[in-house]
């Protein structure tokens, strides 16, 4: 009976050597990857990184060699899901598992993750199960020694001690750069080490918590900041609507084909605007953008030690609101919900998960009504959509499926324009609520970003990089038939056909609420005589992307930014 087992054993033990090598193999490509994505295949860069990389490398595989191969299996066992998120940004976003990723997919909502993971679910599963094979095979050669026990006992900590000096060198090699506005960050050595997966992976780590202590820090900041504004008690109601995934292309008011606008194309008194850029490619990067005065190249996931304009209406006397559609599941620990409790009233009234229906936008009509029957003189209402994200068929009620979309993946165009045509009915609903109130009031709409759907020549959907169709959103505005909002229509009529981006809507809701404190840029305001045209970043997870450039390839991606 012992010869079967022994035989069996050998192939086990021989199988098991198979799947060690195949494991490290597989990480080793991701980081070969990376030394040709992440360096922007500059060759001098890929020198380094590949030097680097083998050399880190040779030095595991002693480890490996001369003492117990199950051990660095666990190991790549651990590191298997994290070189398959890795390999993910590479391909579609050419980004790499960092600070800036890890926010955006934190701050991401179940929806939102599950459309960025659609198509890598095959990918899933196989990491799944070569985790599970690098378990088993360290499991089958936990006893298998290659050298003496004396000889292991020796060789163990020298090696282990010398990996880790050779990380602490890399680290503190060159003096940490010291940067008043975010702290202290890693050394330019520690960069280079930073890049090179999957040895990297703690820098990054650590970087990340590294962020996460400076944005507690602002956060404390912000508490205390006064933008000092201030304004005339004149009776006024400002209200800005915050879309979702709505490209401008497909908007009947830019132009479209498709009956998508109806309702505010019957008005004849909304100034579209066909030329808006959003500044960046995601909800968690783009919102921050959108209601502070935050630089675009800080990212919208970056520290900020300002609040929103939603404080700057609160200090002129303006009471507040906050009502959303968007999801209650963490709201308290994402940087937009952050903003959102600025406000005096805060509503969201989506308490669905994600996988069911949830609300409709319509629902918010009535919410925003009871806040404008409080009978405040002065109001300042931001309104956060579900608009057009995906999946596009659950954004509307069945009676509104116009284009006659019968399912969300089967024909995203017909739902994708169905779910527009909600938000025309919600604009057109939210113009009547304001006028009613027979005040001057102003409406600004502002998409966060825009959305790529299915094509026969793009391999791209969704949204989440830096694509004509992703950057250019929808935006408009409206302003009350009242005496004092005339001089501000005008202004704005002449600048809508400008290049305007979302960076523009603090100062240009700021004019609307006639706000008066220190640093305002009248220059940047839509509603201003002297708005000056400026440069275009969009804020993607992979550095920042030029919206004035002319787009390249079938997915009309936008070039890297040159600063």
């Amino acid at each position: 009976m012992r010869a079967p087992i022994a035989r069996s054993w050998l192939v086990n033990i021989k199988a098991a050597r198979w799947l060690s090598a195949l494991s490290i193999t597989a990480v080793f490509s991701v980081a070969m990857l990376e030394c040709g994505y992440a360096h922007g295949f500059v060759v001098w860069h890929q020198l380094l990184c590949l030097t680097l990389l083998v050399w880190l490398t040779a030095l595991a595989s002693l480890f490996v060699i001369q003492t117990r191969v199950w051990l660095v299996l666990l190991l790549m066992a651990f590191t298997q899901p994290f070189a398959a998120v890795e390999a993910w940004l590479l391909f579609n976003f050419h980004a790499q598992l960092g600070g800036r990723t890890l926010t955006v997919m934190i701050a991401t909502d179940a929806i939102e993750a599950r459309q960025y993971l659609a198509g890598f679910i095959g990918i899933i599963v196989a990491v799944f199960l070569a985790t599970l094979a690098s378990v088993w095979a360290a499991w089958t050669l936990r006893r298998v020694r290659q050298v003496t026990p004396a000889e292991q006992r020796a060789i163990f900590p020298a090696a282990l001690v010398g990996w880790i000096a050779t990380y602490a060198l890399l680290w503190l090699w060159a003096p940490q750069e010291l940067s008043p506005n975010n702290g202290d960050v890693v050394s330019s050595s520690g960069r280079m080490l930073e890049r090179v997966f999957p040895w990297g992976l703690p820098t990054r780590l650590l970087s990340f918590t590294r962020e996460l202590a400076i944005k507690r820090a602002y956060s404390a900041q912000a508490e205390r900041f006064r933008f000092g504004s201030t304004s005339p008690a004149t009776p006024r109601v400002v209200m800005l609507v915050i879309g979702e995934s709505a490209r401008a292309s497909n908007w009947q008011l830019g132009g479209y084909a498709r009956e998508t606008n109806p309702q505010l194309v019957a008005r004849g008194d909304v100034i579209w605007l066909p030329n808006y850029a959003a500044n960046a490619v995601a909800t968690a990067l783009s919102v921050p953008l959108m209601v502070t005065r935050k630089p675009t190249e800080k990212g919208g996931d970056a520290a900020w030690p300002e609040r929103s304009i939603v404080s700057a209406f609160a200090e002129a006397g303006y009471q507040t609101s906050w009502i959303s559609n968007q999801a209650t599941a963490g709201m308290h620990d994402v940087l937009i919900a952050s903003y959102a409790q600025e406000a005096q009233t805060v509503r969201f009234i989506n308490l669905a998960n994600y996988e069911s229906q949830g609300a409709y936008d319509s629902q918010l009509l009535p919410e925003v009504e009871k806040e404008l029957n409080t009978g405040a003189a002065r109001q300042f209402i931001v309104v956060h959509l579900m608009g057009s994200h995906y999946e596009f068929a659950k954004r509307y009620p069945k009676s509104e499926d116009y284009f006659g979309a019968t399912d969300a993946d089967s024909n995203w165009l017909n739902s994708y324009d169905n779910s527009i045509r909600h938000t025309d009915g919600v604009l057109a609903k939210l113009i009547a609520q304001l006028t009613r109130t027979g005040k001057a009031a102003a409406l600004i709409y502002a998409s966060d970003h825009g959305e790529l759907l299915q094509s026969p020549t793009c391999n791209l959907h969704w949204h989440g990089y830096g694509a004509k169709e992703v950057v250019f959103a929808s935006a408009l505005l409206w302003l009350s038939p009242h005496p004092e909002s005339a001089r501000y229509a005008r202004a704005a009529r002449l600048n809508a056909v400008k290049p305007t981006s979302s960076k523009d809507l603090f100062d240009s809701l700021a004019m609307a609420g006639e706000l008066t404190f220190p640093g305002q840029a009248p220059q940047n305001s839509w509603l201003s005589d002297r708005y000056t045209v400026r440069k275009r970043a969009v804020s993607t997870f992979n550095g920042l992307v030029d919206a004035d450039a002319p787009p390249v390839g079938a997915c009309g991606l936008l070039p890297k930014l040159k600063m």
